[in-house]
């Protein structure tokens, strides 16, 4: 989060291409988070992260008839913030989270990662053009976090950083059938936790 010089940089991109020959489908959701904090933070070298994501999009495209739908969609969007282009499996009967879902006309992000929180945001409107989002990034409770609590109909809760005032607030006040506590960092983490939440019994 608070950057790193370029060796740092590659060391890190080293140890994660060390990963990706190994990498099944089941681990696509930690592919996606990785590219996702990749894409978050700032970094030295641009075009050493564009070698990283293309080696990435090789692995996943190699899952074609593997991959979770709800996974793929993450990594599809992911990819796309990426400028490459990772087509969802047209063998997967669902591409999008269209089954049986939940009904829900607003949702709101909380989150201490802006950024993340905008870019899940950017997510969900796309997937679901008539949600509205509101985010908030608050360390304690008042008018504001009252409101998001209020009016969401499902209130997504990142809790990866320490417990707070606004935090202790939100557990306290929402109610709980509509409160998804997303313990992951970053857009991926927060777009999961609604997918998970709408299809959920």
């Amino acid at each position: 989060m608070t950057g790193c010089s370029t060796d740092e940089y590659h060391s890190i991109l080293s140890a994660l291409r060390d990963q990706l020959p190994g990498l099944g489908s089941r681990e696509a959701d930690w592919l996606a988070g990785v590219l996702d904090l990749q894409l978050l933070s700032p970094v030295p070298d641009l075009e050493a992260r564009v070698e990283l994501f293309a080696e990435a999009l090789g692995i996943a495209i190699s899952w074609h008839d593997r991959i979770d739908p709800t996974e793929a969609m993450l990594l599809a969007k992911v990819f796309a913030d990426s400028e490459l282009v990772y087509e969802i499996p047209a063998t997967d009967p669902i591409a999008q989270p269209t089954r049986a879902m939940r009904e829900f006309g607003s949702v709101g992000i909380y989150s201490l990662s802006e950024s993340a929180a905008q870019t899940a945001g950017r997510w969900i409107k796309d997937e679901w053009p008539g949600a509205r989002v509101r985010l908030s990034h608050v360390h304690e409770n008042g008018p504001e976090l009252e409101g998001l609590i209020r009016t969401s109909d499902v209130l997504l809760m990142q809790t990866s950083h320490a417990k707070h005032a606004a935090t202790t607030a939100i557990e306290r006040s929402a109610d709980p059938s509509r409160l998804v506590r997303v313990n992951g960092r970053g857009a991926t983490a927060l777009f999961r936790g609604l997918v998970e939440w709408t299809t959920a019994d």
